[in-house]
Order: structure tokens, then C-alpha cells, then sequence
């Protein structure tokens, strides 16, 4: 309850004044760079009456980055105005964070670097931290690359007892990638080495944690098909895996499940794969990605085959749940009669596909979303990693009819 109420605030906020007649898509901040960030990745979290997001580049220390910059944490507030809380300096603090923010009931936000850190120089293997509601930054760990993993590609999750749960592309027993939990006192234990033997490898996707202490995840490649097309798997509270299925490729599978996971009532799973599905203008021979639906009991259904084109997306960035079992989400190329196009955003329901908003670039919108929208109490809010004013990405609201 108190999230829908959180949630709600931030709405009623954000469409006051010259907003509140928006019926569809507005452009509600272009980043410039230096010193606001540029390029993000990881969507938006709230917290409060503030939304709260993460740059992959730019801030304050570019000089040090070939002008690049490390990137940053911003807030906004319902005007429209933009903040940055933190500015990445690679060393010790982390650098190049491009997974979702996670708050706490106390108004921290938990996340992860792909870079930086005190590891694996000169880069650093990245981190995970905290930012309180003042703004401090503190880094609860520093990956070193050995057993206990490397760059953390996704955000995190946390449980009642305030356990943080993640997973790396990189490192681990097999180099292959982990998922590790790190206790109040920031030590951490590596729940699972991916790599071996019918097992996935590389892991871009944040955990979904049921009530009886399960972990459900993806991951791009691996599993039992010669194809090695990805799987989804789960770690009990006893730190054993299952892998719950092997994707094969093609339009009946998909290929590489990336972004987030979605769990209902039922035990279901939801999420998409970046390949595979059907051919289309957009691809590489290998589709350009599905959305699909993993029951309780391991059978699979794809729910929609992308194919790219003007009046469908390409590679789908992850899904969100809105009102009465409607799914929506993000794709980073499609929605044009070009070879790619810049991105879509999606509705799917029980009536079938739409696309309701196609990415154009340009001063008055994004291009390449890179995380699935958060939706509002009848809104879609959202990052793209390129368009707006500068082509450094934007933030966005689509208002839903």
C-alpha cells in the first residue's frame, strides 16, 4: 500500500500544471552531458515525490575518461528539474552504473557499476552501493574479479531482512559470471558459479525473489541446446540451481533472454529474450526477440514475435506490469521501415500486440530505450540512451488512453 501511495504522489505531482492535459508522449528532460550525465540505461525508480534514475556517462569527472565521464545518479522533481546527486569517479566509488535504482522503506537507493572500484585495474570490476536520502554515497562492495564475480550489468534486489541480491557478467569459478547476496555487513557469498557443464553463462537480468526465498533469473547464453540460446533458471534458499528452461532459438523459443523478469500469483513468469522469433528487417538472421511466458510448470509460450519494420519494434529492452494484466514494455531498434529504426514502446494483452509510441529522435523525443518504462497509475515514465535536445537521452511520460 504505502508504494501505491508513493507511487500516486509522484503522478499527481508530475501532472500538475502544464502536463495534466497530456495525452500521450512528453519529452520532460534532454540530458546535456557535462555536468548532468548523458546515456542512460536503467530506467526510473520513486521514491517519495522524486524520480530517480542513473547516467552511463558524463558528470563531473570526463577529463579522466576521455571526456566521457563516469557517470551519474540524478533525481527529479515534478517540474521537470533535474539534479545530480553523484557523480561517478571510477576510483573506489564505480563507474558506467546501468541498472535500475532499488529504494528501501527508508528512502535508500541500491544499485551497481559495470566499472570502477579499488578491482581488477586499471578499470576496476565495478561495485555495489547505496545512496541515502541526503545524497551520500557509500560502496558496499568491490568486486576483485576472482570467485566472487565482475561486472555487475544489472541492478539488485533486496529482502525483509535488508540482504542484497545481484548478478555479474563476468567472473566467478568459470569467469562466467555469479549470483551473490551481500549481508547488512557487506559480506558476500556467491550463491552460484554459472558456466559448467548445461549451465547458462552471462548474466544481464535483475532477480525476482518469491516469498519462500527463491531466485528466478535469465541468462544470454548457456543451457542444455546446442544452441546455447540462454535459460532461466532458480537458486532455492539452500543456494541449489534449476534450470527451468533452455531457450533453442528460433520463432517458437527465442533466443539471449535479457532485461527483467516478471512473476504473478501463479508461480508464471514473464520477461523476453533479445533474439530469435521471427525474421526481420532489423536483424542479423537471428530475430529480433520475443516476449514470452514461462509457466509453473516449465512450458513455454511465446507471447510475441518481433519483426521489426514500421509497424512492429526490434530487440525488446524489458517488460513492465500495468492495470488488469497488461504488459507493457520497450524495444531499442523497430517502429520504422529503415534497417533498425529508434526504439518502441509496446502494449500486450489478452486482445493481442500494439504498438503506442515509436521513437523519433530529435529535440522533442528519445531514441534506443535501454530499460522497460515504469508505469504510474495510467503512465508510462521512462530513459532513453540517445535523442532529446543534446542526443545524450532523455526522460519521458506517455500518458495512457
Amino acid at each position: 500500500m504505502k508504494t501505491i501511495l508513493i507511487a500516486i504522489t509522484f503522478l499527481t505531482l508530475i501532472t500538475s500544471s502544464a502536463w495534466i492535459h497530456a495525452q500521450e508522449f512528453t519529452l520532460l528532460y534532454s540530458f546535456e552531458d557535462a555536468p548532468d550525465g548523458a546515456n542512460p540505461d536503467g530506467g526510473l525508480s520513486v521514491v517519495g515525490s522524486s524520480g530517480y534514475g542513473t547516467t552511463y556517462h558524463g558528470g563531473a569527472y570526463g577529463y579522466n575518461n576521455q571526456g566521457l565521464g563516469y557517470g551519474t545518479i540524478f533525481k527529479m522533481i515534478a517540474s521537470g528539474r533535474e539534479t545530480v546527486i553523484h557523480n561517478f569517479a571510477s576510483s573506489p566509488d564505480g563507474a558506467n552504473p546501468s541498472g535500475p535504482l532499488t529504494p528501501d522503506t527508508a528512502g535508500n537507493l541500491y544499485g551497481t557499476t559495470q566499472q570502477g572500484g579499488s578491482g581488477c585495474a586499471p578499470a576496476g570490476c565495478g561495485t555495489v552501493y547505496k545512496i541515502d536520502p541526503a545524497g551520500n554515497e557509500t560502496v558496499l562492495y568491490r568486486f576483485q574479479a576472482g570467485t566472487d564475480g565482475a561486472a555487475p550489468y544489472a541492478g539488485v534486489i533486496l529482502d525483509s531482512q535488508g540482504n542484497i541480491y545481484g548478478t555479474t557478467m563476468g567472473g566467478g569459478s568459470y569467469g562466467t559470471g555469479t549470483v551473490f547476496r551481500l549481508d547488512t555487513g557487506g559480506h558476500e557469498t556467491v550463491l552460484h558459479n554459472f558456466g559448467g557443464p548445461g549451465d547458462g553463462a552471462d548474466l544481464a537480468g535483475t532477480l525476482v525473489l518469491d516469498s519462500a526465498g527463491n531466485l528466478y533469473g535469465t541468462t544470454l547464453v548457456g543451457g542444455a541446446c546446442p544452441q546455447e540460446g540462454g535459460t532461466v533458471f532458480k537458486i532455492d534458499a539452500a543456494s541449489n540451481e534449476t534450470i527451468l528452461y533452455s531457450f533453442c532459438g528460433g520463432a517458437s523459443t527465442g533466443s539471449s533472454p535479457t532485461g527483467n523478469l516478471l512473476r504473478d500469483a501463479a508461480g508464471n513468469l514473464y520477461g523476453v529474450t533479445g533474439q530469435s522469433g521471427d525474421d526481420c528487417p532489423a536483424g542479423d538472421g537471428d530475430g529480433c526477440g520475443t516476449v514470452f511466458e514461462l509457466t509453473a510448470s516449465g512450458q513455454l509460450r511465446v507471447l510475441h514475435a518481433f519483426n521489426g519494420g514500421a509497424t512492429d519494434g526490434a530487440f525488446p529492452t524489458g517488460i513492465t506490469a500495468g492495470a488488469s494484466g497488461v504488459l507493457y514494455g520497450s524495444t531499442s531498434a523497430g517502429g520504422s521501415n529503415d534497417t533498425a529504426g529508434l526504439g518502441t514502446l509496446f502494449q500486450l494483452s489478452r486482445s493481442g500486440f500494439s504498438l503506442i509510441h515509436v521513437f523519433e529522435g530529435g529535440n522533442q523525443d528519445g531514441a534506443m530505450p535501454l530499460a522497460p518504462p515504469l508505469f504510474l497509475a495510467g503512465s508510462l515514465y521512462g530513459t532513453t540512451n540517445l535523442g532529446g535536445a543534446s542526443s545524450n537521452g532523455s526522460v519521458y511520460k506517455f500518458a495512457l488512453k
